[in-house]
């Protein structure tokens, strides 16, 4: 076997995948609460260790003010709210980020061209429930979530096995 395929990375990380996937499908309301926490202190923390870098940082560059600033709003706002109206909302900014790759990837990829662009078009419909369907759709979005990273972590787990025999 060469080098490359015995990296243990790819394997740890769909294992990862799989148990996020798991997790996912068997959210509830207390799991959101705690994610909702969580997020508040990761977004605090890192706004505070931005503008304690931008104030001893010898450039005085306002950058680190800025983002710093950014992630304590997002925290008190994530804080007011108590992550039901604002957690629906960041879960279709990503979903429209990962439609932007599905596009990308139909423009590269010509052979795969169509299954790309019915992925970046659900995405899209997946986000925009999200926003305006916000308590009934989110749930429904971390099931699905959850059964397509499920999905993603054992395809690649198989061919590795496949391989490995080889």
């Amino acid at each position: 076997m060469e080098e490359k395929e015995r990296n243990i990375t790819p394997i740890i990380t769909n294992i990862l995948y799989f148990l996020l996937g798991v997790l996912f499908i068997c959210t509830t309301e207390e799991l959101i609460k705690t994610f909702n926490y969580i997020l508040i202190c990761v977004c605090a923390v890192i706004g505070v260790v931005q503008i304690i870098s931008n104030i001893f940082n010898k450039d005085k560059k306002q950058f680190n003010l800025i983002i710093g600033i950014i992630f304590i709003w997002a925290a008190l706002i994530l804080y007011a709210n108590y992550g039901y109206n604002i957690l629906p909302i960041l879960f279709s900014l990503y979903l429209f980020i990962i439609t932007a790759n599905f596009f990308q990837k139909a423009k590269e990829e010509k052979n795969t061209k169509w299954i790309n662009i019915i992925f970046g078009i659900g995405a899209v419909i997946t986000g925009l429930l999200l926003i305006f369907a916000k308590e009934s759709a989110i749930f429904t979005y971390l099931k699905v979530t959850g059964v397509y990273l499920i999905i993603v972590a054992v395809y690649p787990l198989i061919e590795y096995i496949k391989n490995y025999k080889k």
